[in-house]
């Protein structure tokens, strides 16, 4: 039998946030926007190989960790399996999925963006 979704409050969408943020840091992705709400994370990032959903398993399982650590969540799942990957585009798919991910601020998602603001700083 499994166990309920896992709702992340604040305290832990802050810590899985960072989580994330650093295991694509180590391994020199480059982050363009994050979203992660009480159920779900959205990401903009770019990836030098093929691989996305290895790289984005990787920080989920980090983020996973950390939380559980934190004594937030049970130990168990507390994110789906596998990722959806799409491929950016052009530059205004860019900037379009940009403002979409950032916009979850407004529903109580923590956000997070490199410290050069904005898609116009980041190239295409």
């Amino acid at each position: 039998m499994s166990r309920p979704p896992v709702r992340l409050s604040p305290e832990a969408r802050e810590l899985a946030a960072d989580a994330v943020v650093s295991t694509f840091e180590r391994h020199a992705i480059q982050m363009i926007a994050l979203a992660i709400d009480d159920h779900h994370a959205h990401l903009l990032a770019r990836f030098e190989d093929d691989r996305p959903r290895h790289w984005v398993g990787l920080a989920k399982k980090h983020s996973a960790r950390a939380i559980t650590d934190a004594g937030i969540v049970p130990r168990g799942k507390v994110w789906a399996v596998r990722s959806h990957a799409q491929p950016v585009r052009d530059r205004d798919h860019q900037v379009t999925a940009y403002r979409y991910i950032l916009a979850h601020a407004n529903r109580d998602a923590t956000t997070r963006t490199p410290k050069t603001q904005g898609p116009e700083s980041l190239g295409f």
